[in-house]
């Protein structure tokens, strides 16, 4: 086996790509994977016969161009989602009929407009989106909207840094109108994995890099595979697994979520929908709630059918979050759970409970007992910069979702691809 220009270990949404990029700069890459399997959170798993996301499912316009520019051959459709709240909807992507639904609490809405006019120039700055809503609006239909994005970051509404609002813009992420990629991830992991075997990269999984030294003007990396231990060496590498030794030890860590896998026979759903999203009244205090690691009778999930060859059968994935320190759900909370769910969706899309056929939980410690990492939106709640792409050596650089740009989604961990490779392209001669 020759040794490689440059090693990226982590073969999720960002080792992919950067391996990739590189790779169509004519460098000889090797991308290395722990599990047996291609994509991190980005996949389906099958459950008997039938196919459930993981955990990535839709990407905002941002990644669906980047994954253009390197030429990859997935397509993507337009979806939108639909939220419900306390009897009516409300769609995304936001237009003047958003407005007009807002403005339906002329007083609030009124308060929301001076908030968003003003918010900067407080002092003290107001950092999170609790500080906001406490600061402009009163308990009610406005401020739980407003208060919706930190349930989508899997964070309490005291812990959504008002900063994300900012990216989307500041990055390009365009998550406001975002796409779903047909076929479903499989599909989208499955053309990235064949671009880079086109492009002449070395995909290794089942691998685990054990240490990584600098040998002068090389890095040495050794990995075990199958129970051998080998050593390659390499000019760069390119870490991508999560860089939680680079974020001070007491840092908070976004919330757990758990997985209710649905199977319904016989039920046409709306081709223009993708997901569904069940947010009660005081939704953020619910939130708060699971923080502190507390359940609650009423709390807010999403859902949504993976796309299907199968015309009797559909898979749906509910999402909801865990309060923080549990990881097991008991059989009598799974019931519990079951009951508010199906009588919520019970009132979102009728008929819908009357399709299933099967049902289970997949609760966060089976979630990492499958795929080695916990399910968390966000994996840091960390207020400052993330760390730098760049080490201090030369050799060694970060990648992926918890190194810069900020945004903790796969939109994010594609621009540090992105942003990573440029960066190692301009110190590799």
């Amino acid at each position: 086996m020759s040794n490689p220009d440059i090693i990226v270990i982590g073969a999720g949404l960002s080792g992919l790509c950067t391996a990739l990029t590189l790779a169509q700069q004519n460098k000889h890459v090797f991308l290395i994977e722990q599990l047996d399997r291609f994509g991190g959170l980005c996949g389906q798993h099958d459950v008997n016969g039938h196919s459930y996301t993981i955990a990535c499912n839709d990407f905002g316009n941002g990644m669906i161009n980047s994954l253009k520019r390197l030429g990859v051959k997935t397509q993507f459709e337009k979806k939108k989602s639909r939220v419900f709240y306390e009897g009516e909807t409300i769609d995304t992507p936001i237009d003047f009929m958003f407005l007009l639904k807002l403005m339906k609490s002329p007083q609030q809405f009124a308060a929301l407009l001076k908030g968003i006019r003003q918010y900067r120039r407080t002092s003290p700055p107001l950092v999170t989106i609790s500080d906001f809503t406490n600061a402009y609006l009163k308990p009610g239909r406005i401020k739980d909207i407003v208060e919706i994005p930190a349930y989508l970051m899997g964070t309490s509404p005291a812990d959504f840094n008002l900063k994300y609002l900012a990216y989307e813009t500041e990055y390009k992420y365009g998550y406001n109108n975002p796409g779903v990629p047909v076929g479903g991830p499989n599909q989208l992991v499955s053309d990235l994995v064949a671009a880079c075997w086109d492009h002449g990269v070395t995909l290794l999984k089942n691998t685990t890099v054990t240490e990584v030294n600098e040998k002068g003007t090389h890095i040495e990396v050794t990995m075990s595979a199958a129970q051998k231990v080998s050593t390659i060496s390499a000019a760069k590498i390119i870490d991508t697994r999560p860089h939680t030794k680079d974020y001070p030890p007491d840092t908070k860590q976004g919330m757990m979520l758990c997985q209710l896998r649905l199977l319904t026979k016989n039920h046409t759903f709306d081709s223009r929908y993708h997901t569904y999203l069940h947010y009660p009244k005081d939704g953020g205090n619910a939130m708060d709630r699971l923080d502190k690691g507390q359940w609650c009778t009423q709390f807010p999930f999403h859902f949504f059918p993976n796309p299907t060859s199968d015309n009797e059968y559909t898979a749906i994935n509910v999402f909801f979050y865990q309060p923080r320190g549990i990881t097991h759900l008991e059989e009598a909370k799974q019931q519990q759970l079951l009951d508010y769910i199906l009588t919520c969706i019970d009132k979102m899309l009728p008929k819908l409970s009357d399709s299933i056929v099967e049902h289970h939980f997949f609760d966060a410690q089976s979630f990492f007992d499958e795929f080695h990492q916990w399910p968390q939106v966000m994996p840091f709640i960390w207020h400052g910069n993330k760390p730098s792409n760049q080490t201090g050596s030369q050799h060694i650089f970060r990648g992926g979702h918890t190194a810069y740009p900020p945004g903790d989604h796969a939109g994010a961990a594609v621009l540090s691809a992105e942003i990573v490779s440029n960066l190692v392209m301009k110190e590799t001669p």
